[in-house]
């Protein structure tokens, strides 16, 4: 608890795709992020902020869609405008290599359509990157791009990882919809020490249209399964309007 903050981030990003004949996609994105790092009430004294600053950098994306296959291969760079010493000082994580780092994932997806508007979603992703830190590991949770249900953001931070995600969703009577899910993953962090440790977690979803027009309720419950010492479960509740 000692070495917990709290991290603010904004992004603006501009992305322009383009077709590369009838399956393949390339996209190019161009973002500027802003991160705010402030100290938590059970900060330790002892513990140094990491510095406020805006990171830059660009994002290559190519996309293959094969008789009912979705295949991605993404690589980022980015760019921090100052990195500097930051954590425990008699412990420090930081290193000035930091400032910059990249990123790298590839995943292969297959989503499988029967009567009654059901699916099945089917994922396995490679995830891996250099010079990265506890600030620009792949992290899961459910503000994350990398779903783990049943993890709180930022309980499971690493360097590289192997992911594999399930669901299965049922409309009933177009009234309401109920979608299961089942994630895991292997993950390999030095500092985190996982060496191929392997986490799962399950999750439900219930969706309905709200009382409004153009109205959608959302509830999410997340379990760990295979928790390796983490803790507690996950419950997002959301009102979309549109």
């Amino acid at each position: 608890t000692g070495q917990k903050i709290k991290h603010l981030p904004a992004i603006g990003q501009l992305n322009i795709g383009h077709p590369l004949g009838p399956y393949l996609k390339a996209s190019l994105g161009i973002f500027a992020k802003y991160d705010n790092y402030q100290r938590d009430k059970d900060t330790a004294a002892e513990f140094i902020t990491p510095v406020d600053t805006i990171t830059t950098g660009a994002d290559l994306k190519l996309i293959a869609n094969v008789a009912g296959f979705n295949a991605t291969v993404s690589g980022s760079y980015f760019n921090r405008n100052k990195w500097e010493r930051w954590g425990d000082p008699n412990d420090l994580e930081y290193k000035p290599s930091q400032k910059d780092y990249f990123r790298w994932e590839a995943s292969i997806s297959k989503d499988q359509y029967f009567s009654g508007f059901r699916k099945l979603h089917f994922k396995l992703g490679y995830l891996d990157g250099t010079d990265l830190d506890r600030f620009s590991k792949y992290e899961f949770g459910s503000f994350s791009s990398h779903p783990m249900h049943g993890f709180q953001s930022g309980s499971l931070r690493t360097q590289t990882a192997w992911v594999a995600n399930l669901s299965y969703g049922i409309n009933i009577e177009d009234i309401i919809r109920f979608e299961g899910f089942y994630d895991q993953a292997l993950l390999t962090d030095k500092i985190s020490g996982f060496q191929n440790d392997y986490f799962s977690g399950a999750g439900l979803l219930a969706s309905l249209n709200g009382p409004w027009k153009n109205s959608l309720f959302r509830a999410e419950l997340g379990v760990p399964v295979v928790r390796n010492g983490v803790t507690g479960f996950v419950v997002n509740v959301l009102v979309l309007k549109l």
